[in-house]
């Protein structure tokens, strides 16, 4: 295995490690690092624009403990590899990646939407929505919203989120407008996405009228359904409640921000109490004169460590504050490089640049801080609001007030 090996041909590697790698499309998915019998390297990934590769890599690594995929061997064929990734293969094992989308049946809808709703008449697409494969009449539906950083979606996903949540009622999914299933043309030429196109074909109001739409097929005009999230499904889950909550019996909602400033000055505080409570707020300041690192990939691996641990955190702010780049680097080809995750999202995922814009406030007072990826990720839209051509709408749940459905926070 080679970065020369070009799609169409095979080739078989044994795994040397199992771990959690960034993705453009949500913060980890895991991956497997295989070696050829000739000592070549190469990590098997995935391509955002077959997010069903994704949806089955995971399904096969997480159908096998880890010591269980250590040293096996896997065959991959019809292999495209950039750089040093496979990012797709069309079988694994001899298990076929399905790239296509069911045919329209009971549990598989296709919802015709406008592209603008304010527009209709400029044209409409299909968004994808799934039902879990054991749909039971007499039971009710909680309803799965999705935002565009989530891959919960694909198909399939209805039956795993019931299994992960030990559901007993139906569960429903479906694709985010602009994503695999729910695919929209027009909004792009030879030089690229028309933003201002982008952002009116994407914004969070449109995500609450897909939430809706979705709801009328499934239960008609007047039923209820339940809502359930986490993060920006919770999010999109509120906006809805604003505008539907008397279509909703119940929610459960985790991990939210209620006003537009707390999806910015939340983290940045966040931050600065586990600097202050480590007693590392001198230590960072120099990690950030380290000149052999860079601020905004420094900002970019503590973001992602701070999910994932805290330890590792600071272990890379003291080493890059004693001038050493050891943690940096191997942190660096772990979670990759922060302009090569910018502009990966800005040139294949247009609703995800619409929805950092939306969620990630620039601050009130001017600064770099661990926010900076995700405010670099919207510059597209903020470029736009700056020269006056659209009026940017940063989401805010401040109607809340209002909803008399019951939800659990």
């Amino acid at each position: 295995m080679s970065e020369k090996v070009a799609c169409g041909n095979e080739c078989t590697g044994k795994v040397i490690d199992v771990f959690q790698r960034q993705s453009a499309l949500k913060s980890e998915i895991p991956s497997l690092q295989l070696e050829s019998d000739d000592g070549v390297q190469l990590v098997l990934s995935h391509q955002a624009s077959l997010r069903q590769f994704e949806f089955t890599l995971s399904e096969f690594i997480d159908g096998m403990a880890k010591e269980e995929l250590l040293g096996k061997e896997l065959k991959l064929t019809d292999i495209e590899v950039d750089e040093d990734r496979i990012v797709y293969a069309r079988s694994i094992n001899g298990h076929d990646v399905d790239d296509s989308l069911p045919p329209a049946d009971k549990l598989h809808r296709y919802i015709e939407v406008p592209i603008f709703y304010d527009k209709p008449e400029l044209g409409s697409f299909k968004i994808y929505c799934e039902l879990n494969s054991d749909f039971d009449e007499s039971k009710p539906i909680v309803l799965i919203p999705s935002d565009p950083q989530q891959t919960g979606s694909w198909v399939g996903a209805a039956d795993r989120n019931k299994k992960i949540f030990g559901l007993e009622y139906n569960v429903a999914v479906f694709q985010y407008r602009g994503s695999f299933g729910s695919a929209i043309k027009g909004l792009e030429d030879k030089s690229g996405f028309d933003w201002q196109k982008v952002y009116e074909a994407f914004t969070w109001s449109t995500g609450v009228e897909d939430i809706e739409r979705v709801r009328q097929e499934l239960v008609g005009p007047k039923g209820k359904i339940y809502l359930a999230g986490g993060s920006g499904l919770a999010t999109m889950a509120m906006l809805y409640l604003e505008k539907y909550h008397q279509f909703v019996e119940r929610a459960f909602l985790m991990s939210f921000y209620v006003d537009a400033h707390v999806g910015s000055d939340g983290p940045h505080d966040f931050f600065q109490q586990f600097l202050a409570d480590r007693r590392l707020s001198e230590t960072f300041d120099r990690a950030l004169s380290n000149e052999k690192i860079e601020e905004k990939q420094l900002y970019h691996l503590l973001q992602r460590l701070l999910y994932s641990s805290q330890d590792r955190a600071q272990e890379l702010i003291e080493e890059v504050a004693q001038g050493k780049t050891t943690v940096y680097e191997e942190e660096s080809k772990q979670h990759g490089n922060v302009d090569y995750f910018i502009g990966y999202v800005q040139r294949y995922w247009p609703q995800l640049v619409v929805f950092m814009y939306e969620t990630n406030v620039p601050p009130k007072v001017a600064r770099k801080d661990i926010n900076e990826p995700f405010l670099l990720m919207g510059s597209p839209i903020a470029k736009l609001v700056q020269q006056s051509k659209i009026e940017g709408q940063y989401m805010n749940t401040g109607s809340l007030g209002e909803v008399s459905t019951d939800i659990l926070f």
